[in-house]
């Protein structure tokens, strides 16, 4: 079996699960009561330890309102809410790829300068987090 049937096979499957779960979040994300979200129990242990936010903290509260269409909120609660967003939907596009292509996509990604900038824009939100605290 050749490797493009092999992956033709599963497409469907796997928008399936992908439409699925895409309409289950919205639907969570239509029935979030935004007060609970704002005050609930702290789940970082670094900021549990510490009091300091770490960088993902807010994230999973910057998804719902992105997923919610509430860009601002989002931005709010985690500034790398819609970077994040992103980049999982580049990645699982490029396993869809032709193989060369897919190859070459996969070598930007893992570089050594895009890494770096991303753990500069990652450290510069969280100095920035850190100044601007939202919870």
């Amino acid at each position: 079996m050749s490797p493009g049937f092999a992956r033709s096979r599963w497409l469907l499957p796997g928008l399936l699960v992908v439409a699925g779960s895409t309409r289950l979040a919205f639907q969570l994300a239509l029935h979030a009561d935004w007060a609970a979200l704002d005050h609930g129990p702290i789940l970082c242990l670094f900021r549990a330890l510490t009091g300091i936010p770490c960088p993902g903290c807010g994230m999973t509260r910057a998804m719902i309102a992105f997923a919610m269409g509430d860009w601002h909120r989002a931005a709010d609660y985690n500034l790398l809410a819609l970077p994040l967003f992103l980049t999982v939907i580049a990645h699982s596009l490029i396993q869809w790829l032709p193989a060369p292509i897919q190859a070459r996509w996969q070598t930007l990604l893992t570089s050594r300068r895009l890494t770096g900038t991303a753990l500069a824009v990652i450290t510069a939100t969280w100095l920035w987090t850190l100044g601007h605290p939202t919870f």
